[in-house]
């Protein structure tokens, strides 16, 4: 998946929300104000390149063109992190949710880290999430794959 601004969906694709917001025939500056937004921030998540919204406003960016937030960002793996972004739940947020967890502990499993999630912490991350324990398990695994292909690039190997 590409880069993103810091906090920002992951896999976000620019042409998906500017497709879409022509569709309902929207412009840019009719659906900044739909959405509570600037014009220039509707114009920088358009831009390649540009910034990726963070979770939350995927989910008013969806609501408003009245598609579903998945079809706003790329297909293929869903790591944890695509997942808290699809709940439009920050870090915090998904940890006020569960029983034990910290933000840094989550912060850890959600980046693939820690190759081992307790079978207690899936379930309430599933909760949290609004998916299902399997889901969580593969969108873990899925982190700890791409956490492994970031140490390898980083390493030349």
């Amino acid at each position: 998946m590409g880069r993103m601004a810091k906090g920002g969906v992951p896999g976000w694709q620019p042409t998906a929300l500017q497709e879409a917001r022509r569709r309902r025939g929207l412009t840019q500056a009719a659906l900044a104000e739909r959405v509570g937004l600037s014009r220039t921030a509707i114009a920088n998540y358009e831009r390649s390149g540009g910034f990726a919204p963070p979770p939350a406003v995927l989910l008013g960016l969806a609501r408003t063109l009245d598609c579903r937030p998945e079809e706003l960002i790329q297909p293929g793996r869903r790591t944890l992190k695509v997942l808290r972004a699809l709940a439009g739940l920050s870090q915090a947020e998904v940890v006020a949710q569960t029983r034990n967890m910290k933000v840094s502990q989550f912060r850890s499993v959600e980046q693939g880290r820690v190759r081992r999630l307790h079978a207690a912490d899936a379930a309430d991350l599933a909760r949290a999430l609004g998916v299902t324990i399997t889901e969580v398990v593969d969108a873990h695994r899925q982190s700890i794959l791409e956490f492994s292909e970031k140490k390898q690039d980083l390493s030349g190997t």
